[in-house]
């Protein structure tokens, strides 16, 4: 395979790591990314802001593990290994949580949570918090 330096337009030998006249790396000529990054897969999650459950703390569940807590409003990032992973939302003093839900991590993940309804739906709080506290909270993978 012929190779032609982009610096100073001789020709490299494939053997040749470097032009032999200006000494330009043959990775750079190819275009090869030889960088070693310190990247480390994380999921983020976003509490969004509202009137329901505002004083109440939401626990970060992975894998059954807690591994941070969100304030209403707020958002935080997670370093976790690649592979399959479960998430789950639980309020900070009650038996009301999100679903889990199973996501595969490669590099990043967003999700949002939220409760699954607004302060303008009085009907809908005693009814998820008794019947449905396994759905109180909405946890999407965005």
């Amino acid at each position: 395979m012929k190779i032609i330096c982009t610096k100073c337009k001789n020709e490299i030998s494939d053997s040749d790591k470097f032009c032999p006249t200006c000494g330009f790396s043959k990775e750079e000529i190819l275009g090869i990314n030889t960088e070693v990054t310190n990247f480390e897969p994380m999921i983020e999650v976003y509490r969004e802001s509202g009137m329901v459950g505002c004083l109440v703390d939401y626990i970060v569940l992975i894998d059954g593990k807690e591994v941070g807590k969100l304030k209403n409003g707020e958002k935080k990032r997670f370093k976790l290994a690649q592979g399959l992973h479960e998430i789950q939302i639980k309020q900070n003093w009650s038996w009301c949580y999100s679903t889990k839900e199973s996501f595969l991590l490669k590099d990043f993940s967003k999700f949002t949570c939220k409760p699954r309804f607004g302060i303008f739906s009085p009907i809908k709080l005693p009814f998820y918090s008794l019947f449905k506290n396994k759905k109180f909270i909405l946890l999407t993978q965005s």
